[in-house]
């Protein structure tokens, strides 16, 4: 058995050792037309940049409110927030939905140079936009749109076709600092989009504790000004101190939720197309199908010659 394995393997290195000249031309061909055609991609440059999760905010204080005030806030009906949500975990998914990116594409140039860019002009700096998408003189979409979908192209196609693939998100389980990495055809705008996305997901999660707060304050304004009971209104004053602080911390916090652990930066170097892990990757896949094809072609022949005799 050990034998017929030798035989088949030396088999096998005879055809492709006869083969060599053909299955190495065609392995150096597959590389070398694989490096030509990625001159015809266009580059594209990726910003990453680390974030940490600011535990200093109003969770903290919430959660010390319902340590101390929670037994007398229940007596009158109030319902204090558990403090139990996972910041890492909600930073992370505010990062990724629809409603940021709903926002993100009502800035100036954002929707356009998400969607209809279609080079980078490295002397003049500024991104060249397709066409038959966008009309730059007028500052129109001027696309034909695929069934469904509006001429304007919404959050949610841009979710779809462009950020789902250009966008990359990681957390890390131990030390929860979240890696964003963003990659477009201009260097620049890669480097803008972080910074615009986690600028936005601060702003967010601020407005959404001033709103809390607000709704939180009026609350507790009206039901102080319906007890007598001292234990009730130092309770009731000591978490209108406490949602005082919250709105304090939103307000002046410019970094509300993320903050910078390695900021996002404009790249110098393209990370699309690798052109020489394309080649090597051609070559590989060139020598296996030339080895393979040539392999096919001696056992056959060999099978026709015994055949004939």
């Amino acid at each position: 058995m050990d034998t017929n394995k030798d035989m088949d393997f030396f088999t096998l290195t005879k055809m492709m050792w006869t083969n060599k000249k053909e299955i190495l031309i065609f392995s150096i061909v597959s590389s070398i037309t694989v490096l030509l055609l990625s001159f015809t991609f266009s580059d594209k440059y990726t910003s990453s940049a680390v974030f940490s999760v600011n535990n200093n905010g109003p969770e903290s204080m919430i959660s010390n409110s319902l340590r101390e005030y929670g037994g007398v806030a229940s007596m009158i009906g109030l319902n204090l927030p558990s403090g139990g949500q996972n910041k890492e975990d909600f930073a992370f998914q505010l990062l990724n939905s629809k409603e940021i990116l709903k926002n993100l594409v009502e800035y100036d140039g954002v929707r356009e140079n998400i969607f209809a860019a279609k080079s980078y002009d490295k002397e003049e700096g500024k991104i060249i936009y397709d066409e038959s998408l966008y009309n730059v003189e007028q500052k129109k979409w001027v696309r034909k749109p695929p069934k469904g979908r509006n001429i304007v192209p919404s959050y949610i196609e841009i979710m779809d076709e462009k950020i789902s693939k250009n966008l990359n998100l990681q957390q890390d389980v131990k030390t929860g600092f979240i890696s964003i990495r963003y990659e477009h055809l201009s260097p620049k705008f890669a480097y803008d989009f972080i910074n615009l996305l986690v600028a936005e997901v601060n702003n967010y999660a601020q407005k959404s504790d001033l709103a809390s707060s607000d709704l939180a304050l009026e609350y507790l304004q009206e039901e102080l000004k319906k007890t007598d009971n001292s234990n009730v209104t130092n309770t009731l004053n000591n978490l209108i101190e406490s949602h005082m602080n919250i709105k304090v911390i939103a307000t002046t916090e410019e970094k509300y939720l993320l903050k910078t652990i390695d900021p996002p930066y404009i790249p110098e170097v393209r990370s699309f197309p690798n052109r020489k892990n394309l080649a090597i990757i051609a070559f590989i896949v060139g020598f296996i199908f030339s080895s393979t094809f040539f392999i096919v072609i001696s056992f056959l022949r060999e099978n026709r010659n015994i055949e004939n005799a």
